[in-house]
Formats: structure tokens, C-alpha cells, sequence
């Protein structure tokens, strides 16, 4: 995998779902991550039918053994990390999404 990378939590449905395809569509390497495995595979369908890239998994962000395990893999085959969206909370803190993951993404959107 190559190019820019996003990790996304709660990527099953939802607004965790519409990030994953926006970023997908513009190139990014996406992981998504969610309880809802059916979800997931309708995301995998849909990415990988318009050509882009993405690692899906079964994750509770409740437990933070499978949070590190799923970002060190995600990490490990994109080869980097660019943004998180954490459409549900990381164990360690309710929420690491917020004011830095926007100013990323919108570095990567408006080419500033």
C-alpha cells in the first residue's frame, strides 16, 4: 500500500462509513475498524469496487489490546499513519478525534 493513510473507528455505518469512502475516493489507504462485521463487508464491496485501498477489522474500542493490535497491523501494512478518525472512542481517552484530525484532513483536501 502506498500513499496517505486514515484509520477509522465506528467505519461500519454511519459517519464512520461516509469517511471512509470520501477518503477512499480521494486516494487514501483507509483502515476501518467496528463491531459490525456485515457493515464492514458492505464497505469493503463498495471500496473495492471503485479501486480504492482498504484493511477492514472487528474492533471493540472498548478493549484496548485489540485498539493496539488493529493500529500496529493497519501501521504495519500501510507503512504509515496520517490521520485517525475515531467515529468511537479510543479505551485510554473517550475520544482522540477533534480539532488535529480536522486540521489534517482538510490539509490534505484543500492542498494548504
Amino acid at each position: 500500500m502506498t500513499g496517505p493513510s486514515v484509520f477509522i473507528t465506528g467505519g461500519a455505518a454511519g459517519i464512520g462509513r461516509a469517511t471512509a469512502l470520501l477518503f477512499a475516493a480521494r486516494g487514501f489507504q483507509v483502515g476501518a475498524y467496528d463491531i459490525d462485521e456485515v457493515g464492514l463487508s458492505r464497505l469493503v464491496g463498495e471500496v473495492n469496487g471503485t479501486g480504492g485501498l482498504i484493511r477492514t477489522g472487528v474492533l471493540d474500542v472498548t478493549n484496548a489490546t485489540q485498539w493496539a493490535e488493529w493500529l500496529a497491523e493497519f501501521h504495519g501494512a500501510s507503512g504509515r499513519l496520517d490521520i485517525t478518525d475515531q467515529q468511537r472512542g479510543h479505551p485510554a481517552r473517550r475520544s482522540v478525534r477533534g480539532a488535529g484530525a480536522v486540521r489534517t484532513a482538510n490539509k490534505y483536501f484543500s492542498g494548504s
